[in-house]
């Protein structure tokens, strides 16, 4: 191989994999918990409440992360300017949750009403903002090891993090009736033990200096990925809530047991992802890159058809043995969204849009995709339920996917390039 890129690659995706492998196994052993201490209305609307979430998520902090990843990453031979990018991402995260915590405590009834339907799960609606927040923490302190290229960090604090929530999950579960309570209440406690040993793990690569011009410039990047992100959500997240709309909590809760088998498949993507991205930004204009990127893509189709397969072959088995016969209309779902989520992360190995900087394009990419979906669902739902949303989400990841290799193409030619040679 020509370049270092590829030995670097496996080295974080061996970590990466790791960790995501605890945690979607962890994630599967918790699920015949769930389903045994919370009724099925309950962890429907659970999997509703984390679906919301994702989208509050992304606008609050207006995707500053995406910024610390990219110049984080980019000027990590400079370690003072690196430190300015992680800084103010980081401060103005918690400035943007503390006012968006502020504001929603206002109108606690109109954000409860919105969450649960109904206005007396003030309690509820309140520990769901706060583990919001803590996710949106754990999440940054990650972040800011990827852009470090501190990948051993990085799947360590993702490791600690599945492991404190699932164990204060089970004490919270064995000790007290709390219900779908006790779930959130975990979530929050977990997710703040592992931010607070994360940051200050960090707390050398923090600064209180502030330049208008740094938090400028990263805004500059991140915001149009705002509403992109948002559709990207929209591409993963909607379906669960267009079948609240239509069904009930109780299909929500048969949807997300399905989507939870489906992401057996993230073990191939995620490690791809998230090893990648950070590789690509701090290998750009290496002249090995685009070689080196073709052969990953054929490991990552060859590696998505393999788990493909097996969860194809042994999803009814699987959820009638971790979820009971309560979900047997789940197990019709997994090879679906499976499929769909091994299609829609192979937009990573067409970085083109991102490298170019043409965002504008890639939010178009993602409103459309994510609009498409939305309407797929609300279609599809109302004429054959829960299958419906799996197959909107399969046809939706596939225009994603399509999208993006077309015109990531025009600006990086990947294949393109040894197309046209041969």
């Amino acid at each position: 191989m020509s370049s270092g890129i590829i030995k670097k690659f496996f080295s974080d995706s061996m970590l990466f994999v790791f960790a995501i492998v605890f945690t979607k196994g962890i994630g599967l052993l918790m699920l015949p918990i769930y389903v045994s201490y919370l009724t099925k209305t309950e962890l429907g609307m659970y999997d509703y409440i984390i679906a919301v979430g994702s989208f509050i998520t992304v606008i609050v902090a207006l995707e500053i992360s995406q910024s610390v990843i990219r110049f984080g990453a980019e000027s990590s031979h400079d370690k003072d300017i690196q430190r300015l990018y992680i800084s103010h991402g980081f401060w103005f995260t918690i400035i943007c949750y503390l006012v968006f915590l502020s504001v929603a405590l206002l109108f606690l009834d109109e954000v409860s009403l919105f969450l649960t339907d109904s206005k007396d799960n003030l309690m509820l609606t309140l520990l769901a903002l706060l583990a919001f927040f803590t996710a949106a923490l754990s999440y940054l302190s990650n972040v800011i090891f990827r852009s470090q290229l501190k990948s051993k960090l990085a799947a360590y604090s993702s490791f600690l993090n599945a492991s404190v929530v699932a164990t204060t999950t089970i004490l919270v579960f064995k000790f007290f009736d709390f219900g779908v309570y006790g779930v959130f209440a975990s979530l929050i406690i977990g997710q703040s033990i592992v931010s607070t040993l994360c940051f200050y793990l960090i707390r050398d690569s923090l600064t209180f200096k502030f330049q208008p011009k740094i938090l400028l410039e990263m805004l500059k990047f991140s915001s149009p990925l705002v509403v992109s992100s948002i559709s990207v959500i929209t591409l993963t997240m909607v379906d669960r809530i267009v079948i609240r709309h239509y069904m009930s909590y109780d299909d929500v809760a048969i949807y997300g047991v399905a989507a939870k088998f489906a992401s057996v498949m993230v073990l191939i993507t995620i490690g791809f992802q998230t090893a990648l991205s950070p590789l690509i930004y701090a290998n750009s204009k290496n002249e090995h890159l685009k070689k080196d990127l073709q052969k990953l893509f054929v490991l990552f189709v060859f590696c998505g058809v393999i788990v493909y397969l097996a969860i194809n072959l042994l999803s009814e088995f699987a959820v009638a043995l971790v979820a009971g016969k309560e979900y047997n209309e789940s197990a019709a779902l997994v090879p679906i969204l499976s499929v769909s989520v091994l299609i829609h992360a192979g937009y990573i190995f067409f970085p083109g849009l991102v490298l170019s900087k043409r965002t504008v394009i890639l939010a178009f990419i993602n409103i459309l995709s994510g609009i498409l979906n939305l309407i797929l669902n609300i279609f599809l739902i109302q004429k054959m339920g829960v299958l419906g949303a799996a197959y909107a989400t399969l046809i939706s990841s596939f225009v994603y996917f399509a999208l993006n290799a077309m015109f990531s193409e025009r600006y990086f030619p990947i294949f393109m390039n040894s197309y046209r040679k041969s």
